[in-house]
């Protein structure tokens, strides 16, 4: 269960998220929808443990997700850019992604190379943004995480 109380956060003045309560069940998938501005990829880096709120609580089954490792074991957050390092190849990439999630499935990783036509050799540097996108959605999937985060995963 995660659960937004309260949640606010503002960025010089202006309210990014005002009084935000929402309870999401799991099991489901769920699609934030919303003009740019609108908050969506604060909402998910809050969720996702990677800001505070300035009022409220977020909430992953009880538990705060700042700083608290039990909380963030179960989320997988992709951002719409600069999720990789850049010197690495592909394949050094599925492995340092492995390191961080319990749950990695390296035959999905390998199962979606193949299916978004991905050599594992090539180097991310050298991706065009949709290949970097489609690398984003490999690591989201093959993580096998609870909560799977993507924040714009589809770029040209």
């Amino acid at each position: 269960m995660i659960t937004f109380k309260g949640v606010s956060k503002s960025y010089e003045k202006k309210y990014a998220l005002k009084d935000v309560n929402l309870e999401l069940t799991p099991n489901k998938i769920y699609g934030l929808l919303g003009r740019n501005g609108a908050g969506k990829t604060t909402m998910l880096q809050l969720l996702s443990g990677h800001i505070l709120p300035d009022q409220g609580r977020i909430l992953i089954n009880g538990q705060e997700p700042f700083n608290n490792k039990k909380a963030l074991d179960q989320i997988c957050f992709i951002s719409e850019s600069g999720n990789f390092k850049q010197r690495l190849k592909i394949k050094n990439a599925l492995k340092i992604a492995s390191l961080y999630y319990p749950n990695w499935s390296n035959d999905v990783a390998l199962r979606l190379l193949d299916v978004f036509e991905l050599n594992q050799e090539l180097n991310v540097k050298g991706l065009s943004k949709g290949m970097e996108s489609a690398l984003g959605i490999i690591i989201g999937l093959a993580s096998r995480s609870p909560i799977t985060i993507f924040d714009e995963p589809i770029l040209d």
